[in-house]
């Protein structure tokens, strides 16, 4: 049987200049084949968080990946339907240059890779 100590890390292919500040991001999908809830996915608001290293420390960007479901009704979560939510901003939260939210594992993974190698564009 299957536990959390079988699950994988995504695998992040750092960019020069990065660096990883937390990883709890587990390379398991929300949903199952069978159409049914992932007891694996870590459905955590903060799953990764990256850093720029080599610049200084006002000019750093960052990337943030969080899980978050989707609203059922105003005041309650809707625990079946959910999203990747994926920021990049500068100088601690204080300058959101973008974000966006994914539903799929795979496109959430190749959109940080994407947003390491374009960094230049946020600049």
């Amino acid at each position: 049987m299957k536990t959390f100590a079988d699950c994988s890390l995504v695998t992040i292919k750092l960019k020069q200049g990065w660096a990883i500040k937390h990883h709890s991001f587990f390379n398991e999908p929300f949903l199952l084949e069978d159409g049914s809830i992932n007891p694996f996915h870590n459905d955590s608001p903060d799953l990764l968080l990256l850093h720029q290293t080599e610049k200084p420390e006002n000019q750093k960007l960052s990337i943030d990946v969080g899980w978050h479901f989707y609203l059922a009704t105003p005041d309650t979560l809707d625990y079946t339907r959910g999203y990747f939510k994926l920021t990049i901003y500068r100088n601690k939260w204080q300058d959101v240059l973008f974000m966006e939210m994914i539903p799929d594992l795979t496109t959430t993974i190749a959109r940080i890779h994407h947003w390491m190698l374009q960094d230049s564009v946020f600049e």
